[in-house]
């Protein structure tokens, strides 16, 4: 894949992080998973899992891929909550 400096995380993950740390606070641990199953010709990783542990004790989870066929935005942020795919915290 033309024009790809790494994986998904450096390529495209990396302003994701960039907005979590700015809504959810500064980050305390992480823990992440990724894969290269799907589209080996890249050489970075293809889809990565990271769950983000902040030092206001939220958690928050970032799931990046290449391996889908479209761009999904499942995390829409207000004011007053955070919304996922699965209800409201």
């Amino acid at each position: 894949m033309k024009g790809v400096g790494g994986g998904v995380t450096i390529d495209s993950g990396i302003h994701n992080i960039s907005m979590i740390r700015w809504i959810i606070g500064n980050v305390e641990e992480v823990t992440a998973f990724s894969n290269r199953l799907i589209r080996k010709e890249i050489e970075g990783e293809v889809t990565s899992c990271i769950l983000f542990k902040h030092v206001n004790d939220a958690m928050s989870v970032l799931i990046l891929s290449w391996a889908v066929k479209k761009q999904l935005n499942l995390i829409c942020f207000k004011p007053t909550d955070l919304r996922g795919l699965y209800g409201v915290t």
